[in-house]
């Protein structure tokens, strides 16, 4: 693409994402830029879960991966799908030995009962040590999903599934 072409498509984006979001919107100063020029050493209070939602595919040779996002991306909630688990496989192998305590996640698994033999299906959802979660047992159905509460304040739980 020559230069006028590709000042003419920035021109076009620039005009598309205005109308989309509203000019107000797009004068709004980036948070991670107020955090970043803050000179205090306090951490702010972190107002925002962040959840993550892996399709693992078996997450029985996926462990060191799965370490490996966790410990960059630091998510307080993880929602897996396709674990390829059974009753045989334990919690404590989804993650590889000898990692850090803040690492390792309560986890709560829902394994499919008709697929153990073809090794297929299976979910889970890991929450982080520091929030207090409970599995929902009177949810608890023959459809393929897990419910947990997780208190994310004093006096509110978010229920995820």
């Amino acid at each position: 693409m020559n230069e006028t072409q590709s000042s003419h498509a920035n021109s076009i984006e620039s005009e598309l994402t205005s109308s989309y979001l509203g000019e107000s919107h797009m004068n709004k100063t980036d948070s991670t830029s107020n955090y970043m020029s803050d000179t205090s050493l306090t951490k702010p209070k972190k107002e925002n879960l962040d959840i993550l939602v892996i399709n693992f595919q078996s997450v029985k040779n996926k462990r060191t991966e799965l370490h490996n996002i966790i410990s960059s991306c630091a998510p307080d909630i993880i929602i897996g799908t396709e674990t390829h688990t059974n009753s045989t496989f334990n919690n404590a192998e989804i993650l590889p030995a000898n990692v850090p305590a803040e690492h390792i996640y309560q986890t709560f698994r829902k394994d499919r009962k008709e697929l153990i033999e073809k090794g297929g299906g299976g979910v889970l959802i890991m929450v982080r040590p520091e929030l207090a979660a409970e599995e929902c047992l009177d949810l608890d159905t023959d459809c393929e999903i897990k419910w947990v509460k997780v208190a994310v304040s004093k006096s509110e739980n978010i229920l995820i599934g």
